[in-house]
């Protein structure tokens, strides 16, 4: 027998459907909105003519068109450099990051300076051997991504001596429990990290970037190709 749901099964579970997207909308927007903060001591350019504007100038475009995209960029200690002003930006959805300015396989893999746990980590310690970086945006074992990232973590832990870094938005509180199960001794942990998830642009959670001794990027994995990151360390042997 086929089981249908009555009106007010179908409306209590439609109430439930709209609550969450909006509690996601409010949450992502609140994320957006923590992460683009700024003051009039702050530096803005626009992107168009790359001038340096006032705060008042930029509150005047705001006005002229409420749509005006204000966008940090982040340099290596993980602060705002300047605010990249777009006031001829018209869409209603906030685009944070571009995948067009994503670190480039081939290329030097733009330098961090990441307070770690462990003390301030820089990409230049690595330039014995190289470095796995994992950016995971949150540790929370509702998520299906972290079950991804224990199975990635565990690949990179066995295929390369590397040294590892994980890059996360959560407070170190929250991260340790979860990396228990793990060698601690090759982890170094950068919490609170999010603005190097706009610095090198990340979308996917997990993404990692295996990094040359010659500081130039390998291999940037947003999709959890094992096979592809299996043949990244091999290549580092030959």
């Amino acid at each position: 027998m086929i089981y249908w749901p009555n009106d007010d099964e179908m409306n209590s579970k439609t109430f439930l459907s709209i609550q969450f997207f909006l509690l996601l909308f409010v949450q992502v927007n609140a994320q957006m909105e923590s992460s683009i903060s700024y003051t009039s001591r702050d530096k803005f350019i626009l992107k168009s003519t790359g001038e340096v504007i006032t705060h008042r100038q930029l509150q005047s475009l705001k006005k002229e068109n409420e749509l005006t995209l204000v966008l940090p960029i982040i340099n290596a200690d993980g602060l705002a450099e300047y605010f990249q002003v777009d006031s001829s930006n018209h869409s209603t959805s906030i685009k944070m990051r571009d995948k067009e300015m994503q670190p480039v396989i081939g290329e030097v893999f733009p330098p961090f300076n990441m307070k770690s746990e462990k003390g301030t980590v820089r990409l230049s310690d690595f330039s014995e051997n190289g470095v796995v970086v994992i950016f995971q945006e949150l540790f929370d074992s509702r998520l299906t991504e972290v079950t991804k990232f224990d199975e990635l973590l565990n690949l990179v832990m066995s295929e390369s001596p590397l040294g590892i870094v994980i890059v996360s938005r959560n407070t170190i509180q929250e991260i340790r429990p979860h990396l228990q199960q793990f060698d601690s001794d090759r982890l170094i942990v950068v919490p609170d990290a999010y603005n190097f998830f706009l610095r090198y642009q990340i979308f996917t959670m997990p993404t990692t970037a295996i990094i040359g001794p010659d500081s130039k990027l390998i291999l940037f994995e947003q999709d959890r190709e094992f096979d592809r990151i299996k043949a990244a360390f091999a290549s580092m042997k030959d």
